[in-house]
């Protein structure tokens, strides 16, 4: 559900070891989310869907899910928005926070090259998955994360 990290090790043809290393995101991993107790997650009412679709597998088994609408503190529900903007991979070694940060430093330095303007792409919508389970209050989140954006939506319209 959250994912994993895997490590391999290969030697080149000089002998020297080189290390590589892998993500391999989970269901929850572009989702905001809460770690509630060992077996409790906490998710967005928008994201349960996708939980449901996930369970239905048959390499489950027979499992019980339990659902139910809670009231979470705003300032744990803001904190999962966050960490999951960090937590969204664009590419292996890039977050989704720290390409919108790349791509305004770019921007300020001169126009995007097309390369750029593809990423930006995907960086916008990757942003917009995100604000489609917005959890925090009156889409506090959302509003933060477009002024951040704003820049990249003008470049790719």
């Amino acid at each position: 559900m959250f994912g994993f990290k895997s490590k391999t090790t290969r030697e080149n043809k000089n002998g020297q070891e080189k290390v590589y290393e892998n993500f391999y995101p989970g269901v929850l991993a572009p989702l905001p989310h809460l770690r509630l107790g060992k077996s409790v997650i906490a998710v967005p009412k928008s994201a349960r869907d996708k939980l449901d679709n996930f369970f239905q597998d048959s390499k489950w088994g027979s499992i019980d899910l339990y659902s139910f609408d809670g009231i979470l503190p705003r300032k744990d529900r803001m904190k999962a928005m966050k960490e999951t903007l960090e937590r969204i991979k664009i590419d292996p070694n890039h977050s989704l926070k720290e390409e919108i940060e790349f791509l305004k430093s770019m921007k300020e330095e001169g126009e995007l090259d097309s390369r750029q303007v593809q990423k930006a792409k995907r960086v916008v919508k990757r942003c917009e998955d995100l604000m489609k389970h917005d959890w925090s209050d009156e889409k506090e989140f959302s509003k933060q994360l477009k002024n951040k954006i704003i820049f990249l939506q003008k470049i790719i319209s």
